[in-house]
């Protein structure tokens, strides 16, 4: 009898005693002795220590480890600065911010990070007069000090230069971290039609970089790059867009085998035609054991219908599987997400079949060959006043804990959902994170190894807030 098979039994027993609950109780900040229906929330304004003139404007994807939680961001102050703060008990307190910038006369913006050990990453971007650069900082220590910022790549002279808001989504970039390498990935538009990722590692704790490979040389293009570490191995994704148009797109992924010293061949997992069929983009991935979940979006040209796509690898991206249509209806499907914990994964995305923006959510118990129905665990969170494309959705999971993230717009502010599940998501329950503090928006998710619950990193139009939740059972 297969693992699979008893946690489909598993989940068979609970969905015939127990209902699905899409009651959404509104939660309150420091709430204490928390119950079943009522998680503990504690929410911490991260900016509040800063100097008055200091007006947080992005924060980076929460980064647990252990016990600590790391989180960056950049603040205007006379230009934009990264800020770092961190956590040594799960979320609950936070020293105050670090300044990891050390040129006050460029603008930082963009961070990203990742940890290891006690060894903490970070890197953004920077532009000065016509030049724009990577930068990269570490910590040994967790996040108590860092070293001087060192750059990685000069990039050059852009249009977005002028106006780095224009250059988030191209050049945004990726960190991640192994016990033998640290990799970074970004984006560099060439030319209108062009856009070239590159790749490099370090093998000497980020004091020196190795040269940059260019991943997309054997593509028309790159961007929406994805970057996922799992051992000796390192997996890129990208798709083929521009930022001039999404026609011809596809997504594709290569593979290193040995910390990142050489990649294989370009793989496209999408296959979905370009311009003569459909158009494919946003691919990202989890990675576990020897499997590999590549999730994307896909538009057929003839219905303009927008649908969830997945491909599979069992063999550490050597080759993957057909792709699966896992939403498959008349809808828009968007902001497609996934985990993966040990054979379980998890895709979420949201779609406008019933006429409102709803969170959909399927599972897989045996290695994404086979998937469970679809289920809307959104419920009455107001998703039909969302207009505009927001911010992917989050899913993430360890072991039985299954935990999904959204904003909405809810009477004109934009707050943040978390929907939570004990039982592998056969049952779900869904609360309000944020609202208490006007317009939120970028509900990051990352799931707590030590305690049963998540973190979620709120943004408002004037702060930066982090949001510790337990769930108890």
């Amino acid at each position: 009898m297969t693992i699979a098979f008893l946690k489909y039994i598993f989940v068979l027993l609970i969905l015939l005693g127990v209902g699905i609950n899409f009651g959404v109780p509104s939660a309150t900040a420091n709430s204490a002795s928390p119950s079943p229906s009522s998680p503990q929330i504690v929410t911490t304004d991260l900016s509040q220590n800063q100097s008055g003139t200091a007006l947080p404007t992005e924060a980076s994807d929460p980064i647990v480890y252990d016990n600590n939680v790391y989180v960056a961001w950049n603040a205007l102050t006379n230009t934009d600065q990264v800020f770092f703060a961190s956590s040594h008990n799960d979320g609950l307190n936070f020293t105050s911010p670090l300044d990891l910038s050390d040129n006050t006369t460029a603008t930082d913006f963009a961070p990203r990070i990742a940890a290891y050990g006690s060894n903490v990453y970070v890197t953004w971007l920077e532009t000065t007069n016509s030049n724009i650069s990577l930068m990269f900082a570490s910590s040994n220590n967790e996040g108590n000090n860092f070293s001087s910022p060192v750059t990685v790549d000069s990039i050059g002279s852009t249009d977005c230069v002028a106006d780095p808001t224009k250059c988030d989504d191209i050049w945004l970039p990726q960190i991640a971290g192994v016990s033998k390498a640290i990799y970074l990935l970004w984006s560099i538009p060439l030319s209108p039609n062009h856009d070239a990722i590159f790749f490099s590692a370090s093998r000497n704790n980020g004091t020196t970089f190795g040269p940059r490979i260019d991943l997309t040389s054997g593509t028309s293009s790159g961007q929406e790059p994805y970057l996922v570490a799992e051992g000796k191995y390192v997996y890129v994704t990208w798709d083929n867009a521009t930022i001039y148009s999404h026609s011809n797109s596809d997504c594709f992924i290569r593979v290193s085998q040995n910390y990142g010293k050489s990649f294989g061949g370009t793989i496209n997992v999408a296959n979905s035609g370009g311009s003569s069929g459909n158009i494919s983009v946003e691919p990202i991935m989890s990675a576990s054991n020897d499997n590999v979940y590549v999730v994307w979006k896909t538009e057929n040209l003839k219905t303009n219908n927008w649908d969830a796509f997945i491909s599979v690898s069992h063999n550490n991206g050597l080759s993957f599987s057909a792709p699966t249509n896992l939403s498959n209806d008349s809808g828009v499907s968007r902001e497609v997400t996934v985990s993966s914990w040990g054979n379980d994964v998890y895709v979420a995305w949201r779609d406008n079949t019933n006429g409102s923006y709803d969170v959909y959510f399927r599972e897989s118990y045996d290695s994404g060959n086979t998937f469970t129905a679809t289920t809307d665990i959104s419920g009455n969170t107001n998703i039909t006043n969302l207009s505009t494309l927001g911010d992917r959705d989050v899913v993430g999971s360890r072991g039985p804990d299954v935990y999904v993230s959204w904003d909405s717009v809810n009477s004109g502010n934009y707050v943040v959902y978390l929907a939570y599940s004990s039982n592998f998501g056969a049952t779900f329950n869904t609360i309000r994170i944020s609202g208490e503090y006007g317009i939120s928006d970028e509900g990051l998710l990352t799931p707590l190894t030590s305690v049963k619950g998540t973190t979620v990193l709120l943004e408002s139009n004037s702060s930066i807030f982090f949001d510790y939740v337990r769930v108890t059972k």
